[in-house]
């Protein structure tokens, strides 16, 4: 489920599109997550652009950002994971 092309988004949303496929979802991310970059909108568009290899997720099929540091939440405007783009570790 894309994110909303304009009005207020959370990192937490940014977060659950990027867990579930479903910004409104209600998970929350673990000590773990954070810790390898979940809530750092730093990794989190760099994941969205790119992908990450390790973690078997391919680029977002819908992504506006322009890969430069700083990154704003307005990035992820509109934004989608997919469902065609793998999952993430649930760690």
């Amino acid at each position: 489920m894309a994110l909303p092309s304009s009005g207020a988004i959370s990192i937490k949303d940014v977060f659950n599109e990027t867990y579930t496929d479903d910004y409104t979802d209600g998970d929350e991310p673990t000590g773990t997550q954070v810790g390898i970059g979940y809530s750092s909108l730093t990794t989190l568009s760099d994941w969205a652009d790119n992908g990450q290899g390790g973690g078997g997720l391919a680029a977002w099929t819908t992504y506006s950002g322009n890969g430069s540091a700083p990154h704003s939440l307005s990035e992820f405007h509109g934004g989608n994971r997919g469902s065609g783009s793998g999952g993430f570790p649930r760690t």
